[in-house]
């Protein structure tokens, strides 16, 4: 029995799913062929994403938060590519007069919250360690998986020794 979204196996006590139902309120039992809706390491990445997003990046929640998530993985992908590849993040973009300056500004905030780095040139940046753990993240779930309630991970703190989010290179 694992997470379905991780595959994580899980102890006998998180057999309680904390998905409540009308007819369990409190929770339910899973039977042993059910697997898990979700798991701790599930809800801790998501915390970290939220971290990132609303706290790194300051990007609200309102509005289209799926259409910048799927942007930010999308334009990891582009860093994490050869130079060439790199390149064609500007296109990404679109051909409109603003084009230009929403680009320097979404380029400009990754590299500040160090998911890339941009050397010579911020127009073909490349991918930091924090920009591949994060967009491994980002592969794993699915904007339409992320609870969007979830909290900022340890109380807000910044990751204890254990988290297997801490920093590690980056």
């Amino acid at each position: 029995m694992g997470c379905v979204k991780c595959g994580t196996g899980l102890s006998y006590r998180d057999h309680f799913t904390k998905t409540k139902t009308a007819e369990a309120p409190w929770g339910a039992w899973l039977k042993d062929d059910e697997q898990q809706p979700w798991c701790e390491h599930c809800q801790d990445d998501w915390d970290h994403l939220s971290r990132l997003f609303y706290t790194e990046l300051n990007l609200c929640g309102c509005g289209n938060p799926e259409a910048a998530y799927d942007l930010i993985r999308g334009l990891l992908v582009l860093a994490d590519a050869e130079w060439e590849t790199r390149r064609e993040m500007r296109p990404f973009f679109g051909d409109s007069p603003a084009s230009d300056g929403a680009y320097h500004i979404v380029i400009s905030a990754l590299d500040s919250a160090g998911l890339t780095s941009h050397g010579t040139s911020i127009s073909t940046p490349w991918i930091t360690e924090k920009g591949k753990h994060y967009l491994k993240l980002m592969e794993k779930h699915t904007f339409s998986d992320w609870d969007q309630d979830s909290g900022l991970p340890h109380d807000g703190n910044p990751c204890p020794d254990g988290c297997r989010h801490k920093k590690r290179e980056y």
